[in-house]
């Protein structure tokens, strides 16, 4: 053999060997969990939810799990263990649809026996539909073919970013743990001062538009919701409505719609109400939460102090009755209207005088 075959040979040795390092450090540390639960003390990253969920879903011990958008982020499943028993898992999008929320948990439903689902029903999310995906999902993540597999064993980004910040995380520690995975509290500013700085009030059209013209999209919705409910008879499934402040409803007044969002809200909920599995919260009309703008970031983000307290009322509280469901939102749509906006934002014009 020739030298220039020797040099041929040698090359595509080290190269295979370099890939086959790679791969198997991926495997081995496997930071966005595809093939299994974490394997060392390494504190984990969190990266991207979209590309960590599915293998949380498939491979982490539970048998309740908690869903949402951004809202649910801050929640830690430690807190469900504690106030409501079981092994609670976190399954968040930002920005989530129905139909993502419906890939991971059928991945969860295929590979354990789910007895609760903590479920977040955003009201942005009602009111719009949402059974498509807004964002680049994963789906080789989420698949069974393993020769796609290769994007994610040979990925540049999870080899040289995830893999050497969870080695970094040693000393940075910036996820102690996997109950603080996807938890953003701390990237942000909260407060009143923040709020008003973030919130840029619509100018009023004038008119409160039919409480209908949301109907279309609510029924998408619950065309993705009502089957998920009735194909897992056995599972408890706690429906929640965030608490978005009371700029939210501002901004519904501003824009005409609050008759038509407080009429999705009720319509959804009576609609999942039928049900022997399902428990409804409605988190809206706490007015000592949704008006305290110190628990916020913006007009519909709030703290995991916020968090922690829904999880105490969903372990204390069975949840809303067929005949209580109108009187909450008769409670809320009393808040919205009786709230004193135009002296609130008085009060800033003269504080930025």
């Amino acid at each position: 053999m020739d030298r220039n075959k020797r040099f041929v040979l040698g090359f595509f040795a080290c190269f295979l060997l370099f890939l086959a390092l790679a791969a198997g450090t991926v495997f081995v540390l496997d930071p966005f969990f595809h093939y299994h639960a974490p394997w060392t003390d390494l504190p984990p990253v969190s990266a991207n939810e979209r590309y960590q969920v599915g293998g949380i879903a498939e491979h982490f011990d539970y048998d309740s799990l908690v869903v949402g958008t951004s809202v649910t982020a801050n929640f830690r499943a430690s807190w469900f263990d504690e106030l409501l028993g079981g092994k609670t898992a976190k399954l968040t999008f930002p920005g989530g649809t129905f139909g993502e929320f419906c890939k991971v948990l059928d991945m969860a439903f295929a590979t354990h026996d789910v007895k609760r689902v903590y479920w977040g029903l955003d009201t942005n999310l009602l009111t719009k539909d949402s059974t498509e995906d807004l964002y680049v999902f994963p789906d080789y993540l989420y698949d069974d073919d393993p020769w796609n597999d290769v994007q994610y064993l040979l990925n540049k980004d999870v080899l040289c970013k995830q893999v050497v910040s969870m080695l970094y995380a040693l000393t940075w520690d910036p996820v102690p743990t996997v109950d603080d995975l996807f938890a953003w509290e701390n990237r942000f500013a909260w407060g009143e001062e923040n709020v008003r700085r973030v919130y840029g009030r619509p100018d009023p059209v004038g008119v409160m538009m039919t409480e209908n013209i949301f109907d279309q999209e609510m029924q998408a919705n619950l065309d993705v919701l009502i089957p998920y409910v009735e194909a897992h008879p056995d599972t408890e499934f706690y429906f929640f409505i965030p608490p978005y402040s009371i700029l939210f409803w501002d901004q519904t007044i501003q824009n005409g719609t609050t008759e038509a969002i407080l009429h999705v809200q009720q319509q959804v909920m009576e609609a999942l109400g039928q049900y022997d599995n399902v428990r409804l919260y409605y988190f809206m009309n706490e007015a000592e939460v949704v008006c305290d703008l110190e628990n916020y970031t913006d007009p519909i983000h709030y703290s995991p102090e916020v968090n922690r307290h829904m999880v105490e009322v969903m372990a204390g509280f069975d949840g809303l009755e067929e005949d209580t469901i109108p009187q909450a939102i008769d409670a809320m749509r009393q808040l919205a209207y009786s709230y004193p906006y135009d002296a609130f934002f008085d009060t800033q014009k003269e504080e930025g005088q």
